[in-house]
């Protein structure tokens, strides 16, 4: 399995661009301070972002989306390193008790058979 980790500031409003699946994308990460939640959006390098989507812990948010060619074809999910179903806070990526990770379109099969995603 290959497994990225996207690095995240402690800002309330930050862009990474990663690699994903050998492709440049830009990864938006914005606190939402109304209803206390994190958004994420997410494009190809240097075009529009394709979608915003909000952040739940442990759902792949790349799913609904993943049947436009320009989606990445992994998985793409927050992971909770103290519970398993915590909710996350504005401080939740700057306290490094979550994470943003990348499972690669290969493993998608392979996560599949463990039954970690549907």
């Amino acid at each position: 399995m290959s497994l990225l980790e996207i690095p995240i500031t402690s800002l309330a409003d930050s862009t990474s661009t990663v690699i994903l699946d050998s492709i440049s994308y830009d990864i938006r990460l914005q606190w939402n301070g109304r209803d206390e939640s994190w958004y994420v959006y997410i494009g190809r390098t240097n075009q529009e972002f394709l979608f915003k989507t909000k952040v739940t812990n442990g759902s792949d948010f790349l799913r609904k989306h993943r049947s436009y060619a320009t989606c990445p074809q992994g998985v793409m999910l927050v992971l909770d390193k103290e519970k398993l179903y915590g909710r996350l806070s504005r401080d939740s990526f700057s306290s490094s008790r979550f994470s943003l990770l990348y499972y690669t379109a290969d493993t998608v099969d392979d996560l599949r058979r463990l039954k970690l995603i549907g």
